[in-house]
């Protein structure tokens, strides 16, 4: 899932501030229960799309043990499909606007993998300011009469 070479040298290209202000939002965005609160707040500012649902996996990955000092992942299809039920179209359309947003860099690698590295500054400041406007995605906005009528 790592190559610990490229993601050493996520961090090695960046400025020694830059690399600390990443850590920093990282470890704040960490703290944020993954359950329901991340999710809740990623499809408040993404709406309910697969690009919400790839940064929640992303964020879930960089949260076990083994990943905490690494920057990068690497994600095929088949485990977008395994993990989260999304097929390659939804991936290539959610990879799109995450780089559009310019959430996620993408390297390529071996075996049909994609390294995956978080831009978690920029994160932590769309988890914070919606870029949607003032756009709500919230579910608990709607009545149940909205959904039977």
């Amino acid at each position: 899932m790592v190559d610990s070479t490229a993601a050493d040298s996520f961090e090695r290209n960046r400025t020694a501030d830059d690399a600390e202000a990443q850590r920093a939002a990282r470890h704040a965005i960490m703290e944020i229960p993954a359950f329901p609160e991340l999710e809740r707040r990623l499809i408040n500012v993404l709406g309910p799309t697969s690009e919400a649902i790839m940064i929640h996996q992303l964020v879930y990955w960089f949260s076990k043990p083994k990943m905490q000092k690494r920057w990068s992942a690497y994600k095929t299809y088949k485990e977008w499909k395994d993990e989260r039920g999304l097929n390659r179209k939804q991936v290539d359309k959610g990879r799109k606007r995450l780089k559009a947003n310019k959430l996620v860099q993408e390297k390529y690698g071996n075996h049909k993998r994609i390294e995956y590295q978080l831009d978690w500054v920029r994160l932590a400041g769309l988890l914070v300011t919606p870029v949607m406007g003032d756009q709500s995605y919230d579910l608990d906005d709607f009545e149940d009469e909205d959904f039977f009528e």
